[in-house]
């Protein structure tokens, strides 16, 4: 079988599994929904996610279509994205993702631009790595800056202060030691007492003589 339908291109002698003679291709774009399957840890969508699926057909009236594999024997299944989505497919970083009927997540490199190249069906999509993860690695580098200039600036603030108080003191010292009188001291058995300078008064004497 081959088939080409809106941004899907299935090569010929491409086989469903098990053979049946009748099939049905059923293909949507997931478009605003796509974020349902951005469940890649550390990337994010750059294009819908865009779904392939086949279908045995050979009883129309069943209440429930098998759904079936798809063998692509020759060249692989092409999957065709908005250009305008990644334009020129410029983006060195950007990723192929499939994710299959089974829940697997599988990567792979873009061959052609805003083209992703499968042999299975699923869902596919083009992502790139977030940049969430380095804008966390800023802020705590940023915390941790912010934090150790603080700690610097609060010890720089308190050795200021204490130099200053400090001086303060010792100037303080020195003024009450050119203001005060120094006291000699003496001991008196086992206490040291003060002793203050010995200061004699000259007697007044009168004038005893008669007039």
């Amino acid at each position: 079988m081959g088939a080409n339908l809106t941004n899907v291109s299935i090569p010929p002698r491409s086989l469903p599994v098990p053979y049946v003679r009748r099939l049905l291709i059923v293909y949507h774009d997931l478009g605003n929904w796509s974020s349902i399957y951005n469940d890649v840890p550390g990337y994010t969508l750059l294009t819908s996610v865009i779904g392939i699926m086949i279908y045995n057909a050979s009883n129309m009236n069943s209440t429930k279509l098998t759904k079936l594999d798809l063998k692509a024997t020759e060249k692989p299944i092409l999957i065709q994205f908005n250009s305008s989505i990644t334009p020129s497919g410029s983006n060195p970083r950007a990723k192929c993702t499939t994710f299959d009927a089974y829940g697997r997540v599988t990567m792979s490199e873009m061959s052609l631009p805003n083209v992703c190249q499968t042999r299975t069906l699923g869902y596919f999509s083009i992502e790139t790595p977030s940049k969430q993860r380095k804008v966390w690695i800023f802020w705590v580098l940023g915390f941790v800056l912010g934090f150790l200039c603080l700690v610097f600036v609060v010890l720089l603030i308190g050795t200021i202060l204490l130099r200053a108080l400090t001086v303060k003191r010792t100037n303080d010292m020195e003024r009450e030691a050119d203001e005060g009188e120094v006291l000699h001291t003496f001991w008196v058995n086992s206490s040291k007492m003060p002793r203050a300078t010995i200061t004699r008064t000259h007697p007044d004497l009168e004038n005893l003589g008669r007039p």
